[in-house]
């Protein structure tokens, strides 16, 4: 039973990034455009880098494909129970909260805070599935509580 509570927990937690994955790549031009209005490319270093301006269109279509890329194919293995569909997973939700969500510098501060916190709790279950043993196959048995007494083998 613990098996199946498992598989449908980790469905549902990989049914949102995949959902907004797949939701992303149909809108890529619009996500490429969102993303271009946030300013975290203006630092002066990568401004005066002719290549980096000359391609910056050509860099952020990049960036937004890691980024779909993390989102969809980590929800799968999430499914899967693999350690590296949670890391994916976190290496895609930590920099898009503090981009997309920056509450503390937002129009509308309560809409992006629970979306902040929204995400910081995902990061935080991604992390303890992450600690509970996972990368033992789709449904990883649970961790014994106490010691296991091993019977002596008679010769």
């Amino acid at each position: 039973m613990a098996c199946i509570i498992s598989l449908v927990g980790r469905i549902l937690l990989a049914s949102l990034f995949i959902a907004a994955g797949v939701d992303h790549v149909q809108n890529f031009d619009a996500i490429v455009t969102d993303f271009n209005q946030h300013e975290i490319f203006s630092c002066d270093v990568l401004l005066q880098q002719e290549l980096f301006v000359q391609n910056r269109e050509v860099i952020v279509q990049g960036l937004v494909g890691l980024a779909l890329f993390l989102q969809i194919a980590g929800g799968l293995l999430v499914v899967l129970n693999s350690k590296l569909g949670y890391l994916m997973l976190i290496a895609f939700t930590v920099p898009v909260t503090y981009v997309h969500h920056a509450f503390w510098e937002s129009d509308t501060p309560v809409q992006d805070m629970h979306h902040f916190m929204k995400n910081v709790a995902l990061v935080g279950a991604l992390l303890a599935l992450l600690a509970a043993g996972c990368s033992k196959g789709p449904c990883a048995p649970a961790a014994s509580s106490g010691p296991v007494s091993k019977k002596k083998k008679r010769n």
